[in-house]
């Protein structure tokens, strides 16, 4: 009996112990090819055989117009709903020494799987991103088994790109903690979003982009409406001040 309940004792005292080191966030949980899936699929299937259909029709411009204008809105629509409810999950993502530990809190039909749990040892790769437009951090955590990268975005605003989440302060300082100790070859990377070739050659390509836009719009006035060349230096601008604040970020380290 005695043997027995100092069993119970010791058991007790050690997880307080792991309770004590273990923290967890909340944080909303998303795959980015999901995503661009989505963002692609859902104006393929829906608005573009819409807009075909208005082709065929004889509607005035004013209707036409119209009609554009709703589909546009519906599209826009259904999309956000959809990355909203579930593209975007919510997510309970706890650290300890012993490795991460992600438990989705939704079920989605758009992912099979619902929760990951893995030592530290089996983690390829963990970067911080700076999202500009909304203010927040997104972590991109890559497993090697599953061979997945899911997304973690806490819900905390952030003031500057150099600050930090409570989570990825607590993520950042297990990898460097977990770094000291393992080989070279066995070390957890930190290869950003931003860091990657296609998001490389993509900021190359708006580059082009902006400056075509502008040389047609000076060479050759009345051929490019004022609104469109305006909307997509706009949209260009978007994508380059997240890069840069990001490529910023990642040299100071």
């Amino acid at each position: 009996m005695a043997y027995q309940y100092w069993q119970v004792l010791t058991s007790f005292f050690f997880c307080c112990i792991f309770k004590i080191k273990m923290k967890t966030f909340q944080a909303n949980y998303s795959r980015n090819g999901i995503l661009i899936a989505i963002l692609l699929i859902i104006p393929l299937l829906i608005m573009t055989p819409l807009f075909i259909a208005l082709a065929y029709m004889n509607l005035s411009e004013v209707m036409l117009f119209v009609a554009i204008g709703a589909i546009m809105i519906a599209g826009i629509g259904l999309v956000l709903w959809i990355v909203k409810r579930h593209v975007m999950v919510p997510c309970e993502v706890s650290v300890s020494d012993g490795g991460i530990n992600v438990k989705l809190l939704r079920h989605s039909f758009l992912y099979g799987m619902s929760h990951y749990e893995s030592g530290w040892g089996n983690i390829r790769n963990i970067s911080t991103n700076y999202d500009p437009q909304n203010n927040k951090r997104f972590y991109l955590v890559s497993f090697k088994s599953p061979h997945k990268t899911i997304n973690l975005t806490p819900n905390d605003k952030i003031t500057s790109v150099e600050e930090e989440t409570e989570l990825g302060t607590e993520l950042l300082s297990y990898v460097d903690q977990f770094n000291s100790q393992a080989a070279p070859a066995m070390q957890i990377h930190s290869r950003g979003f931003y860091d990657s070739g296609w998001a490389r050659g993509l900021t190359v390509i708006t580059w082009i982009a902006m400056a075509a836009v502008v040389i047609i719009f000076i060479a050759w006035p009345g051929n490019l409406p004022i609104w469109r060349a305006l909307a997509f230096l706009a949209y260009s601008a978007i994508w380059l001040t997240a890069f840069y604040a990001n490529r910023k970020k990642s040299k100071s380290y």
